[in-house]
């Protein structure tokens, strides 16, 4: 019988912008979070991530849980 290992990376990604329209746009500004090994280039995941205006002035937290 084999065993499975379940391996997870809880990631949480602070905002701390100070937004500008003429910067990010009026609504929201999207950014790509990579997790990835340098030394071989191997990409373990990436995902995007959309900020609002909203977000940044709510100081939001984003929460991710990638298995």
């Amino acid at each position: 019988m084999q065993s499975i290992i379940l391996h997870l990376l809880y990631l949480l990604v602070f905002l701390f912008v100070r937004w500008n329209d003429k910067v990010h746009g009026k609504t929201s500004e999207a950014f790509y979070i990579w997790i990835e090994d340098p030394e071989s280039n191997y990409m373990y995941h990436s995902e995007l991530f959309i900020m609002t205006r909203k977000q940044v002035s709510a100081l939001a937290v984003a929460h991710y849980v990638i298995n």
